[in-house]
């Protein structure tokens, strides 16, 4: 394989995590299983993939991946192996089949009101339970992409008021929303991202893992497309630059969930014997 080699369509998952009660082997094949998927079904077998990681207080699971990188040892089962690139923020991880995906630094912060932030494309940490116009600056001055990601309940009442403040107050700072692919099929698109889009804020999308056994399956599987060429060496420079210099629609891929799949997750979140304090909640 040449990793060198580029794909004019990018499928990236913008917000994933590794919970404790992942199995590694498992959260690297649904992902390339997922993302090939997609990318056959788009007509591009060739795309580029991209997990953005968003990593919860206290983790930090890129730093584990970042010190196996070169390892002569597999990672996991399945013999999948890990890769520096030129940048210290995202990684190449390479599958038993010599396929390529870049996995990437990232951060969940959960603010005031427990709303979350997610602070893309670094390895520095952020404090928790600071108004969200103040995390959302710390991560613009980290370098990070900035983005408020939807999640069940979290925008109703007055939670839902402070997003809407600030899209009405960002003034021309960068922002994004993100859609989950844990948004079931019943459930109706938030009335936030019709007017997200008409202040010229794009919604990415993101698979949003719950963290119960099994739920790594599901990475991949829900993310957004670009007509982007990513180097092998520099993949989230070039992805940041390129979200940076554009504004509004972003091409959203993958299905919500059943209502039967979010029933059955939610109960296993709530009372589950595999429900876990490691996760991404």
């Amino acid at each position: 394989m040449d990793p060198a080699a580029a794909s004019r369509l990018t499928l990236v998952d913008s917000h994933v995590h590794f919970c404790d009660c992942f199995d590694a082997g498992s959260f690297f094949a649904s992902a390339f299983d997922n993302l090939r998927a997609e990318a056959a079904r788009l007509g591009s077998p060739g795309a580029a993939s991209v997990l953005l990681l968003a990593e919860t207080e206290g983790k930090n699971w890129f730093g584990e991946m970042s010190s196996l990188a070169g390892s002569d040892a597999p990672l996991a089962a399945g013999s999948f192996r890990l890769e520096r690139t030129d940048e210290a923020g995202s990684l190449r991880v390479i599958s038993p089949g010599e396929e390529l995906l870049f996995l990437v630094a990232g951060r969940q912060i959960v603010t005031a009101g427990s709303l979350e932030v997610l602070a893309l494309g670094t390895m520095e940490t952020f404090a928790a339970g600071g108004p969200v116009e103040a995390v959302l600056d710390d991560v613009r001055g980290a370098g990070a992409l900035p983005v408020l990601p939807w999640g069940a309940g979290k925008w109703w009442g007055k939670r839902g008021r402070v997003v809407r403040e600030v899209l009405r107050g960002r003034k021309g700072r960068r922002l994004w929303l993100a859609d989950s692919g844990t948004r079931p099929v019943f459930w109706p698109r938030p009335s936030l991202f019709r007017e997200a889009e008409l202040c010229g804020v794009g919604i990415l999308g993101g698979t949003d893992p719950l963290p119960v056994p099994g739920e790594e399956r599901r990475v991949g599987s829900f993310g957004f497309s670009l007509p982007l060429v990513l180097s092998a060496g520099r993949p989230w420079h070039d992805l940041r630059e390129y979200l940076a210099g554009r504004e509004g629609h972003v091409a959203v891929y993958g299905r919500h969930e059943s209502a039967s799949a979010f029933f059955r997750s939610q109960l296993r979140l709530r009372f589950g014997p595999g429900r876990t304090k490691g996760g991404g909640r």
